[in-house]
């Protein structure tokens, strides 16, 4: 089944960020996002980071939503080949990491 868990705000980011976890038809999907919401004249300023991002972060696809918040993705495809200690090491153990600091030096200012 899917899991999800917050990581609480603190001195470094004062937003909590939320990480989910889900497997479906072989793929692992992990997302994360924060507590707040983008206002519409943030919106050009968010983009030219969005880009930045996704220019020099390789490691999941960071996106601004409909809904005003800022999610970042990332999918594995689950097959024959990849080990437990792989989706541990690489996926949930380092996953939450990325997201946090990506959060954190991205829009810290938010």
């Amino acid at each position: 089944g899917d899991v999800s868990f917050c990581l609480d705000a603190d001195s470094d980011f004062k937003h909590d960020v939320f990480i989910f976890f889900g497997a479906e038809n072989n793929w692992f999907t992990m997302r994360g996002m924060s507590n707040f919401l983008i206002k519409q004249d943030q919106v050009g300023q968010v983009l030219v980071k969005l880009n930045e991002i996704n220019r020099s972060l390789r490691f999941a696809k960071v996106f601004l939503a409909d809904n005003g918040r800022i999610i970042a993705e990332r999918q594995e495809l689950i097959d024959e080949g990849v080990s437990e200690e792989f989706l541990f090491e690489n996926c949930i153990k380092m996953f939450p990491a990325v997201v946090w600091h990506l959060f954190k030096d991205y829009f810290g200012d938010f």
